[in-house]
C-alpha cells in the first residue's frame, strides 16, 4: 500500500472522515495549496492551534493528509463522535477541536453566503476568534470586540439603519 494511501486510510479512520472525502479533496487540490490535500496558507494558524506543526504540515504529505482531514472532520465532513485512537506505534494525531453546534453553523454558513465570505474562511475565523453570541469585549483603545467571530467596532457604519438587531447596522 503506497504510503500516501495508508496515511489517508489511518487520519480517515482517526478523525471519522470517509477515505472517499479525502481522497476527492486530494484529486481536486489547487497548485496553490500546500501538500497533498492543497491546504490553503490560511489554514495553518488554526491547525496550529490544533497541534499541528505548520512546517510538517508543508513538507510531510503523512501529516499534511491528517490535518486535511482534521479541517474536513471540523468542518463537518466526516462525524467525531467516535474516534479510535491511532495503531499503535504512530504517533498521535491531534483531535479536532469542538464542531459549532448546528444553529451556530447554520447561521454562519448564512451569514458568510449573504455577505459574499468564502465558507471554510468563516468557519475558521469562528474557530480562531472563539468568541460567543452576545459576548463584547472593551480593548485599550476603547473599541470593542464583539459576537462570535469578535468583529471591532471600528468597522461598524454609524448612523445608519440596517438589519442588526443591537447596532442596527447590515
Amino acid at each position: 500500500m503506497p504510503t500516501s494511501l495508508a496515511c489517508m486510510h489511518t487520519a480517515a479512520t482517526y478523525y471519522n472522515v470517509p477515505p472517499t472525502n479525502i481522497e476527492t479533496v486530494m484529486q481536486h487540490a489547487r497548485a496553490s495549496g500546500i501538500g497533498p490535500m492543497g491546504i490553503q496558507p490560511e489554514w495553518l494558524p488554526i491547525l496550529t492551534r490544533a497541534g499541528f506543526d505548520p512546517e510538517k504540515v508543508r513538507t510531510d504529505a503523512c501529516i499534511n493528509i491528517a490535518a486535511g482531514a482534521w479541517i474536513l472532520a471540523w468542518s463537518g465532513t466526516g462525524t467525531t463522535a467516535h474516534r479510535e485512537p491511532p495503531p499503535a506505534g504512530k504517533t498521535p494525531l491531534p483531535p479536532p477541536s469542538s464542531p459549532l453546534p448546528a444553529d451556530l453553523k447554520s447561521c454562519a454558513l448564512a451569514a458568510a453566503r449573504r455577505y459574499h465570505v468564502h465558507e471554510q474562511l468563516f468557519l475558521a475565523v469562528l474557530a480562531t476568534e472563539g468568541g460567543r453570541v452576545g459576548q463584547v469585549v472593551r480593548n485599550r483603545n476603547g473599541s470593542y470586540d464583539m459576537g462570535p467571530t469578535q468583529i471591532n467596532s471600528i468597522h461598524l457604519r454609524t448612523g445608519q439603519t440596517g438589519d442588526h438587531p443591537r447596532t442596527g447596522h447590515q
